[in-house]
């Protein structure tokens, strides 16, 4: 096994490696691997994809890269949305989605922020993942929900009145939009060392390429506050009278914010022997390290609102990556976003009495059944995340009206069966002893072409129905000049 370890390091990671091996081996030696490896099941790689190939940044030859800059600071950018005030206990998806999802597609399309239309919703990710009540998320399993069925913008998402936790938007146009706005790939990577720090850094710059003029990339970053006080930077310091963390707790959770830059040139006197070192060993250890450093900083925007700390904004010392035994500590996560133009969509009308316990699956098929299907995350209790939907009705709490969704199953266009009338087949139901029931209202075959055009339409031939763990299974008979047109 020591082979195969080192194998999966070179190629995923050493984060990553963990992650995978878990899987290989049946191993539950949590302890030994990354925090997000285990959470709520998720163990995956996302960092090549082939939505977008991206691969990790390198610095192994560092004299081909550019000087990197005393500061950057991408939240001074236009595509950068305004720091918000987080609702409930959404900070993960604040950061997640609202911050980081925001900035990517915002630079992908050379486009400013101007509005809700030009932001995601933190709430969108939160309300599949919170059990239907304010609990905290995972930010990694956010950046999975934007790869696997992407985000809405929040100008559609609040038109669908979402005002309460563990509620999901009812309407097409909102699931559609969600599925042009995709995290292609994502990754967390530990930083503890000087090397580790110069890829952040550099990400942050330019991610790491050689185009000085390419926007900046941001991190996702976890830190622990319980009982921290924020201090001021003092008056013969650069950046005097800002606000600043030196260090974390040593107890407590997490609370999620978004590295948007850095500063070389600010400092704190940590040890309080009155002056503000990189050089001597302030904790005792015997080595210089990172943990010693007391001057650098990232620049960290927060989730609670911008009346907090300098406009929503603080400082924090590198040193806290190594400085600490929290685990969370080290890994800072990272996406590349994605432009996806879904060519195949369902439109579904349905109700259920606990989206926990639905089960769909979409296949297509000549004669016979399908060979590949579709199955949902959001409507198969978003399993593979833990299964955190919440025991509630598909619109969330209190709400039995029926849903409207669109589902893309645009990867059945490339396995059209050799026949003149394929067929598209849904199989919808309860978990195997579930015992509640739902009705099936309307469902619609959607094409569109690569450029987003709207090419055919075709609705299911059936009269609504009743539904329990039994099941109920639609077909539909598509022409397959009209399936390949838009493939």
């Amino acid at each position: 096994m020591g082979t195969l370890t080192r194998t999966i390091e070179k190629r995923l990671g050493r984060a990553f490696a963990s992650a995978l091996l878990i899987i290989l081996t049946g191993a539950a030696a949590f302890a030994d691997t990354p925090w997000f490896a285990h959470v709520g099941g998720a163990s995956v790689d996302r960092w090549e994809h082939p939505l977008d190939p991206f691969e990790p940044v390198e610095v192994t030859e560092p004299e081909r890269l550019p000087d990197l800059p005393e500061r950057v600071d991408n939240s001074a950018r236009a595509e950068f949305p305004p720091v918000r005030s987080q609702d409930g206990n959404s900070c993960s998806q604040e950061a997640a989605l609202g911050n980081i999802l925001s900035y990517e597609l915002n630079v992908l399309r050379e486009r400013k922020y101007q509005g809700d239309a030009d932001r995601v919703p933190a709430w969108w990710s939160w309300n599949f993942l919170n059990n239907a009540t304010d609990n905290g998320t995972e930010f990694c399993h956010g950046f999975e929900i934007a790869h696997m069925i992407g985000a809405p913008n929040a100008e559609l998402y609040l038109k669908a009145g979402i005002t309460k936790p563990g509620q999901w938007p009812s309407g097409y146009e909102v699931w559609y939009d969600a599925a042009r706005n995709r995290v292609s790939n994502w990754r967390v990577d530990e930083v503890t060392t000087l090397e580790d720090l110069e890829m952040v850094k550099r990400w942050l710059f330019n991610r790491g390429t050689g185009d000085k003029k390419q926007p900046g990339g941001l991190w996702a970053f976890d830190t622990r506050l319980q009982g921290i006080e924020l201090k001021t930077i003092p008056d013969d310091q650069q950046g005097q009278g800002k606000h600043i963390w030196t260090e974390w707790s040593k107890h407590g959770t997490g609370h999620l914010t978004t590295i948007t830059g850095y500063d070389d040139a600010i400092g704190y006197d940590v040890n309080g022997d009155g002056k503000v070192t990189n050089e001597l060993d302030i904790d005792g250890d015997g080595l210089v390290t990172l943990a010693d450093h007391e001057r650098g900083a990232f620049i960290v925007v927060n989730s609670w609102g911008d009346h907090w700390a300098d406009d929503g904004k603080v400082y924090v010392l590198y040193r806290v990556l190594a400085a600490t035994d929290w685990p969370r500590a080290a890994w800072l996560g990272r996406i590349k976003a994605a432009d996806y133009q879904p060519n195949a969509m369902l439109r579904l009308k349905f109700s259920f009495g606990d989206r926990s316990e639905l089960r769909m699956k979409i296949g297509i098929a000549g004669d016979g059944d399908p060979k590949i299907w579709i199955e949902p995350e959001p409507f198969n209790g978003m399993q593979s995340l833990g299964g955190r939907v919440g025991q509630v009705p598909m619109r969330g709490p209190d709400d039995k009206q029926p849903i409207e969704v669109g589902v893309d199953i645009s990867r059945l266009l490339d396995s059209i069966p050799d026949t003149k009338k394929p067929r598209i087949m849904l199989e919808i139901s309860g978990a195997d002893q579930s015992e509640s029931r739902g009705r099936f209202e309307e469902a619609e075959l959607i094409l569109y072409t690569s450029k987003g055009k709207q090419i055919y339409d075709q609705t299911f031939d059936f009269n609504p129905a009743e539904f329990d763990n039994a099941g109920l299974r639609l077909e539909l008979e598509v022409p397959v000049r009209r399936l390949k047109r838009a493939r």
